[in-house]
C-alpha cells in the first residue's frame, strides 16, 4: 500500500513538471501564431468598371526567400493573366488588389500588403520574419491596354496589350497639324506655292500654274 502511494505520488510530480515546461505564455504563443497559423491566410478579390474586370486571388505564401515582382504574364484575346511575388515585412500580412483607370485604355493594378487583425480589429501578433506572397491575377478589358502593376507603390512592371498603340506628343502634334493644313487648303483660294533650295544656298519659288525657264548664273 505504501509502495503504491509513492508511486502515485512520484508520477504526479513527473506530471506536473512536464505540463510547466510546455506551457506557452502570451508571448510565446504569439511567436506560433506569427510563425505557422496567420501565414496560411489567403484573400481572393474580384473588382469589375465600365468595360472591364480584375480578378485577384492570393495562392501561397512562404518565407524562403523569392524572386519579387512580376514573374510571368500572358495574353488571351483581349485579357492579361498575370503571376508575381510581393515581399513583405512579416508573415501575418495578406495582399488586397485594386485597379484604377487613368486615361484611355490606360490602367494601374495596386497590390498592397495588409496587416491581418483579429475579430477586435487589432493586429494580430506576428513574428519579425520576411516573408513573400505569391499571387495570380487576370484583368480583361473590351480593348487593348496597358496596365502597369505596383507592389505597396513600387511600379514593377508594365505590360501593354499587342494591340496597343502609343503615340506620342509630337506625333499627335503633327497629325493636328497637318488636319488643321487640309482644311485650310480646301477652303483657300491662293495657289499653291512650291519652293526649291539651289545649290549656292538660294531660294526658288513657283506658284501653282507657273510655266517657263528659270536661267540660274552660276559664280
Amino acid at each position: 500500500m505504501k509502495k503504491t502511494a509513492l508511486l502515485a505520488a512520484f508520477l504526479l510530480t513527473v506530471f506536473s513538471a512536464t505540463a510547466f515546461v510546455g506551457y506557452s505564455g502570451p508571448e510565446d504563443e504569439a511567436h506560433a501564431l506569427g510563425a505557422t497559423g496567420s501565414s496560411s491566410a489567403s484573400q481572393s478579390v474580384s473588382q469589375n468598371g465600365t468595360d472591364w474586370q480584375m480578378k485577384f486571388t492570393e495562392v501561397s505564401a512562404g518565407s524562403s526567400n523569392q524572386s519579387t515582382g512580376v514573374n510571368e504574364y500572358s495574353f488571351q484575346d483581349s485579357s492579361a493573366n498575370l503571376s508575381g511575388t510581393v515581399q513583405i515585412a512579416q508573415p501575418c500580412y495578406t495582399l488586397n488588389a485594386e485597379v484604377e483607370e487613368s486615361g484611355d485604355n490606360l490602367y494601374t493594378l495596386n497590390i498592397t500588403s495588409e496587416r491581418e487583425t483579429n475579430e477586435e480589429e487589432n493586429p494580430v501578433p506576428c513574428a519579425d520574419v520576411i516573408s513573400y506572397r505569391k499571387y495570380n491575377a487576370t484583368f480583361e478589358t473590351d480593348d487593348s491596354f496597358r496596365l502597369e502593376v505596383v507592389h505597396d507603390g513600387d511600379t514593377v512592371k508594365a505590360i501593354e496589350h499587342p494591340g496597343y498603340k502609343t503615340d506620342t506628343s509630337e506625333d499627335r502634334k503633327g497629325l493636328i497639324t497637318g488636319f488643321i493644313h487640309w482644311i485650310k487648303g480646301l477652303f483657300s483660294n491662293e495657289p499653291e506655292r512650291t519652293s526649291y533650295e539651289l545649290e549656292n544656298g538660294g531660294e526658288v519659288e513657283f506658284e501653282e500654274g507657273d510655266t517657263g525657264k528659270i536661267e540660274v548664273e552660276k559664280n
